[in-house]
């Protein structure tokens, strides 16, 4: 005997603000406490760039989604300096201490398809820029 078909159907505007809703009323996302830890030379922040959800680090080299996008500086046009990234810490996985179920609709901090947002900044110009990649 078939099941009966129920249609999935995924709500995009969860984590964005509806048409009743104005920018300034949208409620501020849920804290988290970031640990810091320095790593040993010769080690990597994230080991494993196949461990959705807990990629987020500071420093060294970006673990690219896609393709390199390393913004340039809009006041002196050079290369700006890779500070950061920020993974889509609620993805639902094992691994994940931060996992959040996808069809709970309480997911916050995904950004796209298990994206990533890197962060960037001009040490002259006192400039920073972000760049969102998606899975």
């Amino acid at each position: 005997m078939k099941k009966p078909f129920k249609e999935f159907r995924i709500d995009w505007t969860d984590n964005v603000c509806s048409k009743n809703q104005s920018p300034s009323a949208k409620k501020p996302l849920r804290e988290y406490r970031i640990k810091f830890e320095k790593v040993p030379k010769g080690k990597k922040a994230v080991p494993d760039p196949d461990k959705l959800g807990i990629r987020s680090k500071l420093g060294g080299e970006p673990d690219w989604v896609q393709s390199p996008e390393i913004p340039e500086c809009s006041d002196c046009k050079q290369p700006m300096t890779f500070i950061a990234q920020i993974d889509s810490m609620e993805h639902d996985e094992k691994h994940n201490p931060h996992a959040i179920d996808c069809l709970s609709r309480q997911q916050q901090y995904m950004f796209g398809d298990v994206g990533m947002i890197y962060v960037f900044m001009c040490f002259s110009c006192m400039t920073t820029k972000s760049v969102v990649q998606c899975g």
